[in-house]
Formats: C-alpha cells, sequence, structure tokens
C-alpha cells in the first residue's frame, strides 16, 4: 500500500492499487469510479474517512453519527438535496433544521427555535395553508414569525402587529381592513377651470393633468367579501353646473358599467345616483372585493373628468366669467 500511495495518481483501496480519485477530471467517469465529484474537482468519498478530523477537513464531507457522509452543501439539485435528508432553500442546499438541538445553533444557521425545537424558518413556506401549520404567521401574502416571537415593542410594531401588555399580539382588526390609497401632488381635489367642452371619446382617454386622477384601493388576503363604495363629492367653490360635467372611472383597465348611458354616452355629474340622499356626492361605483383581488392586494383606477361636449359656448355665458369644477372621490367601505 505504501508503495502504491508514494506513486503519482495512485491510490490504494480494498488490498487494490487503483487510480486516484484526482486523477479523475470528469464528474461521470469521477462518480463512476466510486469517488465524488465537488466543485469540479474530483476527490476520495467521504465514506473513506474514518476519523471525525479528516472527515470535517474534507472539503463537501461532514462528520455524522460516527460516519463520514456528504455534507449538505455539496448537493447541487433539490432531488438528491432532500434525498439526502437535507433542506433545499433559496437555491442552496443546506444542513436541515431539525438537526440542530440547541437555539443558538439553531438560529445561526438561520432556522426558527420554536417550542424546544428547531424547524424551517417561517419564511421558507409558500402557502397560508403550510405557513399556519407550522404556527408562522400568514400576512400581506407572505409567511412571517408569528407577533408572539417578539420581545420587544420596536422589533414587534416593525412586523406590523401590536405591542400590549408587554407583549407582542396580532392585531384583532389589522386583517380586516381596507386601506384606500389616493395620492396627489399638491391639492387634495381633482378640477375643471375654464375647459373647453371635450369629446367623449377624447375625454376618456385624458392623461396627465387635474382633469384625471390614479388611485389604488389596497386590501389585505382577508378581505374578500367586503363591500365598498366609490363616490365623488363636488366641492362649495364650484360654479359649473352639474349637467356639463362628465364623469368616468377605469376600473383595471376597463370602464365601469355605470358611467355609460343607454346610450353608450357617459353620465354627467347630475346623472349618478345619490351618496346618502346627498344631492352634492354621488355614487360612481358599487363593488365587493373578489377573493384574487384580495389574494393580489390592491385594485386599480382612474377617475377622468371633463366639460360635455353638449355645452354650446355661442348659447351660453360661459366665456363672460370664471367657470370652475371641484370635486374629490370618497370610498367607504362595510363588511
Amino acid at each position: 500500500s505504501t508503495t502504491c500511495n508514494n506513486a503519482n495518481g495512485c491510490s490504494w483501496s480494498n488490498n487494490t492499487c487503483t487510480n486516484s480519485c484526482s486523477s479523475y477530471t470528469s464528474s461521470n467517469v469521477c462518480v463512476n469510479a466510486g469517488c465524488k465529484w465537488n466543485n469540479n474537482t474530483c476527490t476520495n468519498p467521504c465514506s473513506s474517512y474514518t476519523t471525525s478530523t479528516a472527515c470535517n477537513n474534507a472539503n463537501g464531507c461532514s462528520w455524522n453519527n460516527s460516519t463520514c457522509t456528504n455534507s449538505c452543501s455539496s448537493y447541487e439539485t433539490s432531488n438528491a438535496c432532500v434525498n439526502a435528508g437535507c433542506s433545499w432553500s433559496n437555491n442552496t442546499c443546506k444542513k436541515a433544521c431539525s438537526t440542530y438541538t440547541t437555539s443558538t445553533t439553531c438560529e445561526s444557521a438561520e432556522c426558527r427555535w420554536n417550542n424546544n425545537t428547531c424547524t424551517n424558518p417561517c419564511s421558507s413556506y409558500t402557502s397560508s395553508t403550510t405557513c399556519e401549520s407550522a404556527e408562522c404567521r400568514w400576512h400581506g401574502n407572505t409567511c412571517t414569525n408569528p407577533c408572539s416571537s417578539y420581545t420587544s415593542s420596536t422589533t414587534c410594531t416593525n412586523a406590523e402587529c401590536k405591542w400590549e401588555n408587554n407583549k407582542c399580539v396580532t392585531p384583532e382588526s389589522a386583517d380586516d381592513e381596507i386601506v384606500f390609497e389616493y395620492d396627489y401632488s399638491d391639492d387634495n381635489y381633482i378640477y375643471l377651470i375654464n375647459q373647453f367642452p371635450t369629446t367623449d371619446e377624447i375625454g376618456k382617454s385624458l392623461q396627465g393633468d387635474k382633469r384625471t386622477n390614479d388611485f389604488k384601493l389596497r386590501f389585505n388576503e382577508n378581505a374578500a367579501g367586503v363591500k365598498y363604495t366609490i363616490t365623488v363629492e363636488k366641492l362649495s367653490e364650484s360654479t359649473l353646473d352639474d349637467e356639463w360635467v362628465k364623469m368616468y372611472l377605469v376600473n383595471d383597465g376597463v370602464g365601469v358599467s355605470n358611467c355609460f348611458r343607454n346610450n353608450n354616452r357617459i353620465k354627467t355629474f347630475n346623472e349618478y345616483g345619490k351618496y346618502q340622499n346627498n344631492t352634492n356626492e354621488r355614487i360612481i361605483y358599487n363593488s365587493v372585493v373578489t377573493s384574487s383581488e384580495a389574494t393580489r392586494g390592491y385594485k386599480d383606477f382612474t377617475f377622468r373628468m371633463w366639460v360635455s361636449e353638449d355645452l354650446q359656448l355661442n348659447n351660453s355665458n360661459y366665456l363672460s366669467e370664471t367657470k370652475v369644477y371641484r370635486a374629490r372621490i370618497n370610498v367607504y367601505a362595510t363588511e
């Protein structure tokens, strides 16, 4: 054996002198020879090492239960990784969380210590079912640590939980609300000032001025089935008659049916139904959050407003004084 091992490219194994693993330069030949291919290099199989020191010093090997085996990091596919009892995460094979026996080693390995057991991190679960089965919290279409795992008010509130009586708890109402975001560059209204009459075809495609506004409804995964109403409220400084103001709402790229008359023309403000019998606030849209919308978490809208082409300038005093129309969007949600 001594003579064999001293010979370049040879190795003594099972009372036979054979080519050493390091002499092979392709993965197929390496594996077929009973060696281990790791990082584009052919090395001795982990099983050939009989002491923990030699094993742990060998690249890609790990000493477990008095046996030298391939380390989890040496596996490059999810199937090989899982079949070896390891954990596949973010395209990397890691030592299974269940093998760690202390909270320190568990958390150092980016696993989760729960009930004196090391488990997979909550972030590894991709569905509400597997997330909640692992005693994690499904929030915002993501699996996160349960609120009870946070031990300070700062980490608690940063995780969108509630700090109460010196402990972190899940908010009772946060998972049921609809959040409406309405962004303006300056003032909180849409307005017309001495605008000339516009056809419906042009009005429906207006972009980028105070006659249009893009806004978004946001809701969480538990909001399915929640009813809501979108209204347009005329503000007190308006001087243009309601019958000349066209209003059009687009929902996810499609005009809502309530905006159209029977002749397919767009309605004016006074043609929409009153909200709670208020003449100055009209209902432009009623709907219910669907399951798919709740899963997505938002719904996009565009509101457009213009002066009706039916206004005849030569038959009115429209040009003789400043005509202003100001309005804002309101949203009301009920379960």
